[in-house]
């Protein structure tokens, strides 16, 4: 497989979303029904029945099969066709602006519940995971029924160099952001005593769990310009002051840590009007979470979207909250 990177990916994304659209639009004008083509892989191989479809791309140009009601498309018309970047930004959606929300760690658990609920919204959502060629079920699901929505794009919180080539990227393309979310994380040294304690997991604790969001935050800002934007970092119990325990010491202590990042941010961005949020999702049936825990991880999205969206917007001297905007002890 070839490497893809991400200005690649943003381009055949912004460009299914413009195709998708107008082929929409097309049968609509003219009471066509509409058939979708699933988009395939970017490992699959050309086959004879998707060679002149191989980005998936259901086009504009439509044509209408003699006899048929089925509105077809010709792709590699579209492809020739002036989509105008610049346009992907907000729009209104049932009394909501629609935004263009990027989020780390996308591709399983809360982030994937975090995007399929923004999409079912009607919002924008750029899928940030260390490999987008790699998916899931329920990731190729959503990418197939939101083809003209869903950008997978690559995205390490470990790696500072990709995450300035993809601010570039979204910047060259016109592309302007509504929210991130910071929700990469890794839960390492479980109930580990801090005599046994290895070192290396705390580093790597720090690097994504932290510095992750430290450098989202450094390149994706400038891109921070829609109206009513958010900042959104999932944060834990875990990292309340109030309640330490000892225990789960690499995770605690980060997202203590990520916590007074979030204050801090809260009032550099003040002025813009930026919601700056630590969220607390709750104990979550995830791979981090596992299946003894009480709360659906698509509860807390709905939440959390909420948050996004300002349906719930939180009274507290501190902006450390659950998913339902209710203040979680400092």
């Amino acid at each position: 497989m070839e490497h893809v990177d991400n200005a690649n990916l943003i381009k055949i994304g912004i460009i299914v979303a413009y195709i998708e659209d107008a082929a929409k639009r097309y049968c609509a004008l003219f009471d066509l029904p509409m058939q979708h083509i699933q988009s395939p892989s970017l490992t699959d191989p050309p086959t004879e029945q998707t060679d002149d479809r191989y980005t998936g791309i259901e086009a504009a140009g439509a044509t209408r099969a003699q006899g048929s009601p089925i509105c077809r498309f010709d792709t590699e018309q579209a492809l020739g066709v002036t989509l105008g970047l610049q346009e992907i930004g907000p729009r209104s959606i049932q009394g909501v602006m629609a935004v263009n929300l990027l989020i780390t760690g996308a591709g399983r658990g809360l982030g994937l519940e975090i995007a399929a609920e923004a999409l079912e919204r009607g919002h924008r959502v750029f899928a940030g995971m260390r490999n987008p060629e790699k998916k899931n079920a329920k990731l190729s699901e959503l990418t197939a029924r939101y083809s003209d929505k869903l950008i997978c794009v690559r995205l390490d919180v470990t790696d500072e160099d990709g995450i300035a080539d993809l601010a570039a990227d979204m910047r060259r393309s016109g592309l302007t952001l509504g929210t991130i979310v910071n929700n990469a994380a890794v839960l390492e040294a479980r109930n580990t005593p801090i005599e046994q304690l290895d070192m290396e997991a705390v580093a790597r604790s720090f690097d994504i769990n932290l510095f992750g969001p430290m450098r989202a935050a450094k390149h994706l800002l400038p891109l921070l310009t829609e109206k009513s934007a958010s900042f959104i970092n999932i944060s834990s119990e875990a990292g309340s002051l109030t309640n330490a325990y000892p225990g789960d010491y690499p995770y605690g202590i980060t997202k203590a840590a990520l916590n007074m990042l979030t204050e801090q941010l809260r009032r550099y961005l003040k002025d813009r009007g930026v919601a700056v949020y630590s969220v607390h999702p709750g104990w979550m049936k995830t791979d981090m979470g596992g299946e003894k825990a009480p709360t659906d991880p698509r509860k807390s999205a709905i939440g959390i979207m909420d948050l996004i969206e300002r349906k719930v917007v939180p009274d507290t001297p501190f902006h450390f909250v659950d998913y339902t905007g209710n203040a979680m002890p400092i």
